[in-house]
Parts: C-alpha cells; sequence; structure tokens
C-alpha cells in the first residue's frame, strides 16, 4: 500500500486536480505500471491517501483490474500507463471493459507538449489507439483544461458504460492549476422507475403462457429476489448464461441450468419447447443450441435490458423493455397482482421437474469420475461443495470455463470473468481487485495452465499487498480449448502442447503459499486447506489433470432439427 500524508484543501497542479475529481467521483483505488510519463502523477498519488495504487507487472493486467472492479462493485475503475508501450499494453484489458460494458477511466502519460507529432520516442497518436475501444479520448494540451476534460471523461464513462481516456503530457502534470473540482449530483444514479411502453404485452404474454422460460445473463444481477418470485408465480423454467450463474441459486426446483457450450441438452430442448422465452440481462441468445424448427417457428420473446441497442439488434425479440432489470421486474410484478388468472401448468411444472432431474443425475455422473490424471469434472465438484456461499469467483478463458459453465452449482456466489471478449489471463487479476474491494470475502481464481502463464507473474502484486486469494490452476499442459476445437472438426492437435514449470515451486518462489495435486484422493484435503487457512498471503494450487473433451459436439451433433 503506497500512501502518504497529503496536505488538505484545493488541488493545486494538474496532478492533484486529476485526483480529487477521480476520488469525489468514486475512485478508490488507481491500477497501473510506473513509467517516464507518468511518474510526476504517482508522485502526487503518494501524497494522496484517499486512493490506493496498486502497481501491477504489466499494463493490460492492470486495466483487467480496473475492469473487474467496475463489474463487481458498479463504480468506474481507473488504470494509468506510461506512453508508447505503456498504453499500448493497457488495450487488452481495456477491450475486456469495453466488450463487457462497463466504466473504466484509462489515465495515460504523454510525451512532452513540445515533443507531440515529432517522431520521437514513445511518441504516439494516442486517441487513433483507442478508436475502437474508448467511448471518450483526448489529449490535455492546456492545464487549465483539466479539470473540464477529466469530468467529461467521467461522466461519459459512466452513462454510456464503456472506456474514456485521457492523456496528460509529462510536462502538464506538475502545471499550476486552479478552480473547482466538481462533485456528482446524483442524477447519473438509474434506479428510477419509468413509461415502459410495452409493458402491458409483456405481462399479457407472460400470464397468458402455457410453457413459460426465462434465460438470464450478466444484467440479471442484482435481481434475483424478483426472478425467483416471478418463476414461482408463472411456474417458469429458468435457464443462465455463464454471466447469470448464482443469480439464482442451482438448488431451485426450477433452475434448468445453463446453456451453450456448457449447457446440458434438456435446457436446449425446454427452450424448444417454450411458447414465451423472457429473457434478462442477456443480449446473446443461444440459436446454435435449440432445434431449427424452434428457431423458425413464431415466438413470443420478451427482452429486458438496459441498452435500448441490445434489443434492437437481438435476433428474436418480438417485445423489449428497457430498464434495470430489477426494476423492470419489479414492474412486471406489480401489474400481474391486477391481471387475469393463468393457464393451468400441472404438465409443465412436471416437465422442468423432469427435466431436473435428468439434468442432476447426468451431471452427478460426470461430477463423480475418478481416473489418472484428475478429471477437471471432480475439481469443479469439490470446488462448489467446499466455497463460501458469498465467495466471488474469477474465472479464466478455455476449457476450464466450459466445465465450470456446466459443473459448478452456484449458490449465491459472484462470479466474474471476460464475457464477450474472452481473453486470457483475465481470472487473477481479477481476483487481485475482487480481494481489494471485498477484503472480507473469499476469492478464488479458476485458470488454466496457459491462462496463468499469461499473467501468473501477478501474483507478486497480491504478495505484495498481502491478499490471501486462492488460485486453482487446472494444468493438463495444453490450450485444452483450441485442444476440443481441433478434435471435435476432426483435425489433428496442432501447436496447443505447453511445457511448464512446477507452479506451486514458482507460487513459493513468489513468497505464497503453493499445493501441487497429481492424485484425485488428494484434491479435496488440499482444497480444504487452500480455502480455510489463516493465512496473509496467495495460496496455488496446481492441479494436474486430464484434458477430456466437453459434451459441446456431442449435444450439438443430436439437437433435431
Amino acid at each position: 500500500m503506497q500512501r502518504a500524508k497529503r496536505i488538505p484543501g484545493q488541488p493545486g497542479t494538474v496532478a492533484e486536480a486529476v485526483l480529487e475529481l477521480c476520488f469525489r467521483w468514486g475512485a478508490r483505488r488507481i491500477y497501473g505500471v510506473a513509467g517516464d510519463a507518468i511518474l510526476p502523477f504517482l508522485a502526487a498519488l503518494r501524497q494522496f491517501p484517499d486512493i490506493q495504487y496498486i502497481g501491477a507487472r504489466h499494463e493490460a493486467a492492470a486495466a483487467m483490474m480496473a475492469s473487474a472492479e467496475s463489474k463487481l462493485t458498479g463504480r468506474f475503475g481507473v488504470c494509468t500507463a506510461t506512453s508508447g508501450p505503456g498504453i499500448a499494453n493497457l488495450l487488452n484489458g481495456l477491450a475486456d471493459a469495453a466488450a463487457d460494458r462497463v466504466p473504466v477511466l484509462a489515465i495515460t502519460g504523454q510525451v512532452p507538449t513540445a515533443k507531440i507529432g515529432t517522431g520521437g520516442k514513445q511518441d504516439l497518436e494516442q486517441q487513433q489507439l483507442m478508436a475502437p475501444i474508448a467511448v471518450y479520448s483526448a489529449t490535455l494540451f492546456h492545464p487549465e483544461a483539466a479539470a473540464e476534460m477529466l469530468l467529461r471523461a467521467i461522466v461519459t464513462a459512466i452513462e454510456r458504460k464503456g472506456v474514456s481516456h485521457v492523456a496528460i503530457p509529462k510536462d502538464l502534470w506538475h502545471a499550476p492549476w486552479s478552480g473547482a473540482v466538481k462533485s456528482p449530483l446524483g442524477v447519473l444514479v438509474r434506479a428510477r422507475q419509468r413509461e415502459l411502453e410495452q409493458l402491458a404485452t409483456a405481462v399479457q404474454w407472460l400470464q397468458s403462457a402455457a410453457r413459460p422460460m426465462m434465460l438470464i445473463g450478466e444484467g440479471a444481477r442484482g435481481a434475483t429476489a424478483e426472478i425467483i418470485q416471478l418463476s414461482e408465480r408463472l411456474s417458469a423454467g429458468v435457464i443462465e448464461t455463464l454471466g447469470g450463474k448464482g443469480v439464482v441459486p442451482y438448488d431451485h426446483p426450477y433452475h434448468a441450468g445453463g446453456i451453450g457450450e456448457g449447457g446440458t441438452m434438456e435446457g436446449s430442448r425446454l427452450l424448444a419447447e417454450a411458447d414465451c422465452i423472457l429473457v434478462i440481462g442477456a443480449n446473446w441468445y443461444p440459436q446454435g443450441y435449440t432445434p431449427r424448427s424452434a428457431r423458425q417457428r413464431p415466438l413470443r420473446l420478451i427482452q429486458i435490458d438496459a441498452q435500448a441497442a441490445h434489443i434492437e439488434l437481438h435476433p428474436v425479440a418480438t417485445c423489449g423493455l428497457v430498464g434495470d432489470a430489477k426494476e423492470v421486474l419489479a414492474l412486471l410484478l406489480k401489474r400481474m397482482e391486477q391481471g387475469e388468472g393463468a393457464p393451468n401448468r400441472n404438465r409443465w411444472v412436471q416437465r422442468l421437474q423432469e427435466a431436473k432431474r435428468q439434468i442432476v443425475e447426468e451431471q452427478d455422473r460426470e461430477r463423480q469420475l475418478t481416473g489418472h490424471p484428475v478429471p477437471p469434472q471432480r475439481v469443479l465438484a469439490a470446488l462448489d461443495e467446499m466455497l463460501d456461499e458469498d465467495a466471488i469467483v474469477t474465472v479464466d478463458t478455455g476449457d476450464h470455463t466450459v466445465w465450470f459453465n456446466r459443473l459448478f452449482r452456484a449458490k449465491r456466489q459472484e462470479i466474474l470473468y471476460s464475457g464477450k471478449w474472452r481473453t486470457m489471463g483475465y481470472a487473477l487479476p481479477a481476483a487481485i481487485s475482487a480481494k481489494l474491494a471485498n477484503p472480507e470475502r473469499q476469492v478464488v481464481a479458476l485458470v488454466g495452465d496457459g491462462s496463468f502463464a499469461m499473467t501468473g507473474m501477478e501474483l507478486g502484486t497480491a504478495v505484495a499487498h498481502q491478499l490471501p486469494i486462492v488460485v486453482v490452476i487446472l494444468n493438463n499442459r495444453l490450450l485444452g480449448k483450441e485442444y476440443s476445437m481441433m478434435l471435435a472438426q476432426g483435425v489433428q492437435p496442432f501447436g496447443v502442447s505447453l511445457t511448464n514449470p512446477d507452479f506451486a515451486a514458482l507460487a513459493r518462489a513468489f513468497g505464497a503459499e503453493g499445493i501441487r495435486v497429481e492424485r484425485e484422493d488428494a484434491l479435496s484435503p488440499a482444497l480444504s486447506a487452500a480455502l480455510h487457512g489463516h493465512r496473509h498471503v496467495p495460496v496455488v494450487l496446481d492441479v494436474i489433470c486430464g484434458a477430456p473433451v466437453p459434451p459441446l459436439a456431442k449435444y450439438q451433433a443430436v439437437i433435431p432439427t
């Protein structure tokens, strides 16, 4: 933790104005990597006790940390990097925030104003670099514009749910600044009810449906009580995307598992049989996982989304409700109290119960697999049996993501992952920011060996800040997702083998704890020790796993036409 006491009062330099504005708008941490063009900014940050600086090992990881904090807390995340290669390295993490529509502010250094555009060292047109990612990007050229420019960047990021970027030349950080720093008025808070044009249609469709289903995604978080109440009122089955995992507990009788690469055949069949589908906070619809005949027939599909564009672009939506999921669902429930009676859904309830039974039986068989090396299915079973109900799980991108989506039985755990961008290396940086924001909660990162190789050096960051996170590595010495896809496509796997170190020994070299698990009977004791030990350093579980092909290809092959 790099802090020192500062002199209270109005900021006197551009750097101090930037920090004061970030703080007033809710920033409590800035993630970054030191570099020449931001050294004056870091000097000011050292004197600013209200914002903690987290020094990462790579700029991409710093941006991933900022993105994950925004996903978890709802506040805008902040990251910083130097000019040239610094901002270039930020892009992968910023793209994750842009793709998943969360507000992140990137503050980068720039070469001195007299050197901009001269082709000198690390001189780069940063706005062009940021153009595909940022909703706002600007370079500061006069000190008096600093607060207004940064305010515009923050407000735009929050309002448009995206990445804002401000570049500040090295010679302007120390420039004198005078003026007032604006505090938020609260008008950007979205928790307000509004008139919804298609509300009456949605209520009528849902109440008259004989076989209703609900598909929930990332945007449904925070609306658990309303979703369960509506599901039970309508006898509606609930299917989740990966982003919606944990919103409705797995043990709810109408929970019908996941959909997509880690989904089940029964889930696909239920969507095909439904006569009305309510999509909540998911802008992806699993067309490839439902029968073609179901996709071609007229379908009453209602979508709730905070972004009107998501509804307009939905391939099969026929009714759209724009707004916060919790807010809109509360309005639907209130309107249904005044509506007509529902049809008899006893047969549909029996169908949901039978589907649930088949899903549980099929998953139980997979979760109980034995063998050497350790089956990844067993790791997921052990993990959900031992995790705290309010744990935060950060999931990386790879074969393990599919197994997690398919077999992890979420209760109330919060799941963080790289949704649309799907970058490898996300889980460890995300776990670091999750633990910083929620020090009292259990935080577990689930990664593949390929993903850990990309950002594993951030283990040093976790050690430096004494963060007792648990990192579970599913180590199959492969880029498993690509290996599985090649096999499914009839291609001889090539270029996917990995040569790995002993990750447990590497963890110990960092000052963390490292445990290597090579046998199935050692898995549960090792995981229990990692999760429930009292320590102030990270624990890395290096689990030597097999590489079974996920059931995706089998299910797609038998989906009826």
